[in-house]
């Protein structure tokens, strides 16, 4: 039996059926996963203005790597998706974020789980940025308020 991980997500969109009903291509679901991923990262980022200000003055970008998430299945996506992302470990010049997606036809089904690393990137060299306690602070901030379960 599969463990159950129990904890709160800094961010938890809930994604309507036009958004999540991915094409009857079976190549579509991965990258319709990635995109959900894409978009609940965004999310994310759009409730940290300091990281926001940080991109914005240095010039930079998030330079997502080691992107996985585990198999979707087969569905059913009809209804949408609860798409929920949190920061799990915080480097020097990186951080972690973890994935969870869950079917809203389907309360049973288990739900598919991702991570991926993410470091800030300065598009005029390629320079790494490293990540300031104001940043380090801004994610544990969202982290302790979070309140939704998925």
């Amino acid at each position: 039996m599969p463990a159950e991980i129990v904890t709160t997500w800094g961010v938890v969109l809930d994604l309507a059926e036009d958004t999540a009903h991915p094409s009857p291509d079976a190549m579509s679901l991965p990258r319709q996963a990635a995109s959900w991923f894409e978009a609940a990262r965004r999310s994310y980022v759009d409730r940290c203005p300091r990281l926001a200000s940080l991109l914005r003055e240095q010039g930079a970008r998030l330079a997502v790597s080691a992107e996985q998430i585990s198999d979707l299945g087969a569905g059913p996506y009809r209804g949408g998706v609860t798409v929920a992302v949190s920061v799990t470990e915080i480097r020097a010049s990186s951080f972690d974020m973890a994935l969870r997606i869950r079917t809203a036809a389907d309360d049973d089904a288990p739900p598919a789980s991702g991570r991926c690393t993410v470091a800030l990137v300065r598009d005029a060299d390629g320079a790494v940025i490293p990540i300031p306690r104001e940043i380090r602070d801004e994610f544990i901030a969202l982290q302790l308020g979070a309140s939704a379960w998925l």
